[in-house]
């Protein structure tokens, strides 16, 4: 059936000759002769004269106006070819060329099918000028080939208002294939379309194509405006999954022409059987402004599900280009009293993303007597970070509150605020001494976050050492290391914090001391010997210490490679990170290091790599043979793991990679590729290298798509590959050319003279990457309008001369 051909190709492709391609072409070209030789031209003998006069004149634009009736006498040429070419031109004319519409309506039963369809081309490209071919184009619809029935009712819709009549006959049409593409061309017209809003509306019904056409049927109604509004929501708020999902994707295009149905939708956020729910936010958010009143109002709701889908909606309303204004804030402000935690940890981020103007609310909300708005507001103030300046004594006065969890979250919003925050310092110091463990926790922890601004409260810290509860502890000893450079008598303290009776503590301790303790001669000796503690946090802890002092700790390098032998991987993968860090002994360290660049510890991971990639000369060479030895590892996050460590190498690498291109193992060959590749053309000797990298079968196809992801570096190479003689390398740089999108400008006339190729797979490719290209690619419009006759690769010349539309 003719329905099942169309359904799965772009309706308004073809339209591309009359309409989008000819507003690329406006204007003079120095290219091509003048009008008057061109129009002499069409009254030669030779066909080719003809044909490619008419072709010359297509793309002269306006200029081209006096060969109107030349070109409408060409439409009776002998030579279907001639006939086609005619009819190009005048689409690409416009309206100019009314006086060729009763010989365009003869040809749409011409014996050629191409000319048929290139006159319903036409006839939408006069547009508006076409009215009278509206009738026949119905008929063409109905009745006509494959071709003409798809070409003709996207010509009707760019005829305009006048066809939407036309055009919602068709959409009764019994050819499954017509109603989806005169849907579409509805969907084209926009707003102007609003009369067919009722018949649209009835598609959305047709079970026996709910796959294909809903999407499109869908989306024509979001475009046809306000009008649609109506018939969307009832499509909503049906029992129907897939008709209520697409009611709501379509709402979704909609933006605030859909604030209609933003009651409907609001309502939808408290049906918990739902499973649409994120679409809904979603097209709220994208409604915009005149949703917000509505989503406030649903936060006084008596259904938790609502309330938590209307605060989550306004903070991702927070996340786009929406802004709330202050008539929405006494609403959130009360919202941070909600019974529902989800609630109030969505309001006070949203309050928190309005910027200064809520500082007078919240500092307002402060005041109020319910905890959780307190809460809720000093979060807010956190979130607003160095602009709550303002903000800091009532925050210092919240760090007083008689609750706790108040207490707490005013000591982290302190932190947010810049270097003001250094006032609060003498009340988070009182906060230690507090009878409330959580507030004595909360002190050190925020203290520690203060950084150097808090090393007045030194002695402070020094006497939380001495609490009861291990949290505070720790706490403390975290934040002395987070002050900077520490005294003699602090860096004393923290050796003797290392043999607390709690493995955290002492950890801790030596994490503090590599942070802190670096000015020391007692800091080294004391984690030396702490590598040897009973616990493996502990000493895990040690080395890492030990390479946060890099070459201050080289005394350490002996215990560290002892280390090595730890049978502890968090140990032993330390240390080696550690030697590297010391920039002694990583050599030796690096097969640690590699499998500890493996670990399923992600933080181990990533103190590797930062090691592998901070490794001394002495230490790089092996480091890279060790990385390529293990390109070809059985074990692909293994190969992965390498290839990163290579990458991170950078131009250091690329002597050895170059020599492992002839590596008899194809996957290690793959791999240096990618490490090539990524590593980038600016660095001397890789571009040749994956240059020759084509020449491998095993690897060539990576290479190609590596040099086309480069973009302009890798331009020469793939041009003069598809130049190239040999078969394999025209076929791989056809189609990856087009990766470089419009950097691949240069590249055109070549892929132009690709679409001559002899191969239809070179064809091919040179067509997808100009489509790729897009827009940058124009200059080859008439070469893939020519290539159109080539039935073999019509739809894909269609899609790519989809994607170089552009406008005058």
């Amino acid at each position: 059936m003719k329905a099942k051909r169309f359904l799965g190709l772009n309706p308004l492709a073809l339209l591309i000759w009359a309409g989008t391609v000819g507003s690329c072409a406006g204007g003079s070209h120095n290219d091509l002769q003048d009008v008057t030789l061109q129009i002499e031209r069409l009254k030669e003998n030779d066909l080719n004269a003809r044909r490619n006069a008419a072709y010359a004149l297509g793309q002269m634009g306006d200029a081209a106006r006096p060969a109107i009736p030349s070109l409408v006498r060409l439409l009776r040429d002998e030579d279907p070819t001639v006939r086609v070419s005619a009819t190009y031109t005048l689409g690409r004319l416009g309206s100019a060329a009314q006086e060729a519409v009763t010989d365009l309506v003869r040809l749409l039963k011409d014996p050629d099918e191409e000319v048929q369809e290139s006159a319903a081309i036409a006839l939408g490209g006069i547009g508006s000028a076409a009215l009278g071919a509206i009738p026949a184009l119905v008929g063409a619809s109905k009745e006509g080939g494959f071709d003409l029935s798809l070409a003709a009712p996207a010509a009707l819709g760019r005829i305009g208002v006048a066809a939407v009549p036309a055009l919602i006959e068709l959409l009764s049409a019994s050819d499954e294939g017509i109603r989806l593409y005169a849907m579409h061309a509805l969907e084209q017209m926009g707003p102007a379309a609003k009369d067919a809003v009722p018949a649209l509306a009835k598609t959305l019904n047709d079970k026996t194509l709910r796959d294909r056409i809903f999407p499109i049927g869908g989306h024509a109604l979001a475009a046809l405006g306000e009008t649609a509004v109506p018939s969307l929501i009832e499509a909503f708020q049906s029992k129907e999954d897939s008709l209520h999902t697409l009611a709501v994707m379509s709402l979704s295009k909609m933006g605030p022409t859909a604030r209609g149905a933003v009651p409907v939708l609001v309502e939808a956020l408290g049906k918990d059987a739902l499973t649409t729910k994120d679409w809904i936010r979603y097209t709220l958010v994208k409604i915009g402004a005149p949703a917000v009143s509505a989503l406030v109002q649903a936060l006084t709701n008596r259904k938790p599900s609502l309330r938590i889908g209307a605060a989550e909606t306004l903070f991702e309303m927070t996340l786009e280009p929406v802004e709330l204004d202050l008539s929405a804030v006494p609403g959130l402000v009360a919202a941070l009293d909600d019974e529902e935690a989800d609630v109030r940890n969505y309001v006070w981020p949203t309050l928190g993303k309005m910027g200064p103007k809520v500082i007078p609310s919240l500092l307002e909300a402060l005041g109020k007597g319910n905890p959780r708005v307190r809460n809720g507001a000093v979060h807010a103030l956190g979130d607003l970070g160095e602009a709550a300046g303002i903000a800091i004594p009532a925050l210092i006065h919240a760090l007083q509150d008689d609750d706790n969890e108040v207490s707490s979250s005013a000591s982290q919003a302190l932190t947010s605020v810049g270097p003001a925050a250094k006032s609060s310092i003498p009340s988070l110091i009182d906060n230690l001494k507090s009878k409330s463990l959580d507030r004595r926790k909360s002190a050190a922890f925020h203290l520690g976050r203060l950084g150097a601004l808090a090393k007045d409260a030194t002695p402070a810290l020094i006497q939380a050492l001495k609490d009861d509860d291990r949290g505070v502890r720790v706490r403390a000893l975290d934040a002395l290391g987070e002050l900077g450079p520490a005294e003699e008598h602090v860096v004393s303290i923290l050796v003797e914090a290392l043999s607390d009776g709690d493995n955290y503590v002492r950890s801790t301790a030596a994490t503090a001391l590599g942070q802190c303790g670096s000015t020391s001669p007692k800091t080294v000796p004391a984690l030396i010997r702490t590598l040897k503690d009973t616990d493996p946090i502990v000493r895990s802890g040690a080395a890492s210490a030990l390479g946060d002092l890099g070459p201050l700790a080289k005394d350490s390098v002996p215990a560290l490679r002892q280390a090595l032998e730890d049978k502890d991987g968090r140990v032993w993968s330390k240390a080696a990170v550690a030697l590297v860090q010391i920039n002694s002994g990583g050599q030796a360290a690096l097969p640690i290091l590699f499998n500890a660049f493996k670990n399923p510890d992600r933080q181990v991971s990533d103190r590797a790599l930062t090691a592998l990639r901070g490794v001394g000369p002495q230490a790089k060479d092996a480091a890279v043979s060790l990385c390529i030895d293990a390109l070809g590892d059985k074990d692909y996050q293994s190969r992965g793991t390498a290839c990163g460590a290579l990458i991170a190498f950078g131009a250091d690498a690329v002597p050895s990679l170059i020599q492992a291109l002839n590596h008899q193992d194809p996957i290690v060959r793959d791999n240096v590729v990618a490490a090539l590749s990524r590593i980038g053309p600016a660095v001397d000797g890789a571009l040749e290298a994956l240059a020759r990298a084509l020449d491998d079968p095993a690897v060539a196809y990576r290479a190609a798509c590596d040099l086309g992801d480069m973009g302009s570096p890798g331009l020469p190479v793939l041009v003069h590959a598809l130049k190239s003689g040999r078969l394999a390398l025209r076929q791989l740089a056809a189609g990856s050319l087009g990766r470089a999108r419009a950097a691949a400008e240069p590249a055109v006339p070549v892929l132009i003279q690709a679409l001559s190729d002899e191969d239809s797979t070179v064809r091919s490719g040179a067509v997808s990457s100009l489509g790729t290209i897009g827009p940058a690619a124009k200059g080859a419009v008439p070469a893939l309008i020519e290539a159109l006759k080539d039935r073999g690769l019509r739809t894909e010349v269609q899609e790519a001369l989809d994607r170089i539309r552009c406008e005058k």
